[in-house]
């Protein structure tokens, strides 16, 4: 078959025919990274250059292009709008900020900001510029979703407050990937489960409060690691168990008269119990890599995956590298959010479709796609923002194939030649705050590096509130004491921030009886990823045989961990 693109082809034939595993220089960071022998592979089927920045850096600069994290209230630029919305991108944006109705259903046309391509100057700088032209969406709501206005990238939510992520689950406040989940609060992953609070990867789980890594689980707290258990209290790696109090075995009635004396309602005491579990955690011996029915796979929060390297939360995988938070995903490598994309490389949310290069945000099966921003049931674009049912469109104009093929063979060559070809784009590219991403869950800086690195740091502008202002110290400690209407604002521990409750987070804390929380909800969001080890794998020493383990141990137990071999043995 004739290449469409043969100048380019050729110059990076060049580049490949010779590729083998070797060390790098990362030029972000400067740390010597290896290219590895099933990295050549990837690079060579996917037809791209061998990457300048190391797998960490990567990863950032992904995390940078999303905000699981953070909504704002903020103008519409919409002409002749005035009106404040729920949005992820705050006021003091470089580029004019959309309504969600307005951008995807409004009467504009994204091929007016159409542009032709200048061979003298660097593709970066000309994107950038279509940047601060074409409209962003505020938001990427599901039009699916039932009253959901503070959700955002979920799909079929119902009466869901403060959500991001997520698929046909309902009444969920304060959550991260809730799936197919009911009514809970203050959850960070969690999968046909039901009355659960404050957990994080929970799944099949019912009334399972301070909960994390567990399956299978109902009417229990505080547990980690445990599988099938019902009423238990304390505990790590339990399997098929029922009465037991931190690992130890109760009868029914033993169990049933010792949580008569625990009142996890009330705020001081909940909190002495957690710390209690957080140092029993540390001491026990535990996983830090949750994977299952996996073949040929290494990372974490893998399921029925296979050949997948080094890659986190990915459900259903194949020949993957480097991806993370994926359900159905092949063929691809360096690949952050999505459902079932297919040979794409170094991209942010290609939900689905194919050949999608070095973009953020495709949806609809888009097919195709480089270096392009917000596209739904496109393809082959290259340089675009914004289409919705376009095909051979490059900054925005449209093209006939010929054309746009002798066109994107004459840009990549000369990107490639510059150096420009195979980065994504730089972090100061994304639409977001860094501070509003995961890249800053994972990779935290100050406003003042955030600077340095000429990204984009804006904090959320405290609520104007008129009313009551209640501390910390002022607020009712025992639930049963809360009054029926929250009609004050609470001044978060720690941060300062101003929040209020909800009357329906009232009514479930009442109803589960959880006390009122003295923390801001974001705050609340950012620890559950602690969890996690905030999203990063790290290798450690299993503590029995000394092999090297990769997973997500949590930031609050930071010792006795098992490789996978040791754990099921039991020398726990």
């Amino acid at each position: 078959m004739n290449s469409k693109t043969p100048s380019f082809d050729a110059a990076l034939e060049e580049i490949l025919k010779d590729l083998v595993p070797h060390e790098r220089i990362c030029k972000k960071c400067g740390k010597s990274f290896k290219v590895q022998e099933e990295d050549v592979a990837f690079l060579k089927s996917l037809r791209v250059p061998p990457p300048e920045e190391c797998v960490t850096c990567r990863i950032r600069i992904r995390r940078s292009f999303v905000n699981y994290t953070t909504f704002f209230k903020r103008k519409c630029d919409v002409p002749g709008h005035d009106e404040n919305m729920v949005s992820l991108i705050p006021d003091g944006a470089p580029f004019p900020v959309w309504d969600f109705d307005e951008y995807w259903n409004g009467d504009w046309d994204p091929i007016s900001y159409g542009t032709d391509y200048d061979s003298s100057k660097p593709f970066f700088d000309q994107f950038r510029d279509l940047m601060t032209r074409v409209p962003q969406p505020a938001n990427t709501r599901d039009p699916m979703s039932v009253n959901s206005e503070y959700t955002a990238y979920g799909m079929e939510l119902k009466n869901c407050y403060y959500v991001f992520g997520g698929l046909k689950s309902e009444n969920i406040m304060y959550g991260n990937w809730p799936l197919h989940t009911k009514d809970d609060v203050d959850t960070l992953v969690a999968g046909n489960s039901e009355r659960c609070y404050s957990t994080a990867f929970v799944m099949d789980c019912y009334r399972c409060n301070f909960s994390y890594n567990s399956r299978n689980c109902m009417d229990s707290s505080f547990l980690y690691d445990c599988r099938n258990c019902e009423h238990c209290f304390g505990c790590v790696n339990l399997r098929n168990k029922k009465y037991h109090f931190f690992n130890e075995p109760l009868t029914k009635e033993e169990y049933e008269k010792k949580m008569e004396g625990i009142n996890l309602g009330n705020r001081d005491e909940a909190r002495a119990w957690n710390e209690k579990f957080r140092e029993f955690l540390r001491e026990t011996p535990k996983r830090i890599s949750f994977n299952e029915h996996n073949v040929n796979s290494t990372g974490s929060l893998l399921e029925n995956c296979k050949n997948c390297h080094e890659c986190f939360f990915v459900m259903g995988g194949e020949n993957l590298r480097y991806t993370e938070l994926e359900m159905s995903a092949k063929d691809s490598m360096d690949v952050l959010l999505g459902t079932t994309p297919e040979k794409c490389y170094y991209s942010v949310s290609p939900y689905d479709g194919s050949g999608i290069y070095f973009s953020s945000m495709t949806r609809s099966e888009c097919q195709n796609i480089e270096y392009s921003m917000n596209m739904k049931t496109c393809t082959n674009c290259f340089g675009c923002i914004g289409l919705v049912n376009k095909s051979f469109c490059i900054f925005n104009k449209q093209y006939s194939e010929e054309e746009y093929c002798k066109k994107v063979d004459e840009i990549k060559t000369n990107m490639l030649a510059s150096g420009e070809y195979g980065k994504f784009f730089p972090m100061r590219f994304s639409p977001f705050p860094y501070n509003a991403t995961l890249a800053q869950i994972s990779f935290p800086i100050s406003q003042e590096k955030a600077s340095q690195e000429d990204l984009w740091y804006k904090e959320n502008a405290l609520p104007e509130f008129k009313g009551r202002v209640c501390s910390p110290d002022e607020l009712e400690k025992d639930i049963r004491n809360a009054p029926d209407d929250v009609d004050f604002a609470i001044r978060s521990e720690g941060s300062g921030r101003l929040f209020r409750i909800t009357p329906l987070e009232l009514a479930f804390y009442k109803r589960e009886n959880i006390p009122l929380p003295a923390v801001h909800p974001e705050d609340r969001l950012k620890e559950r990823f602690g969890w996690f080890n905030n999203l990063n794998l790290e290798e450690v020493t299993c503590s029995r045989c000394d092999k090297k383990v990769i997973g997500t141990p949590p930031v609050s137990a930071d010792e006795n961990f098992l490789c996978g071999e040791c754990f099921s043995a039991g020398e726990i």
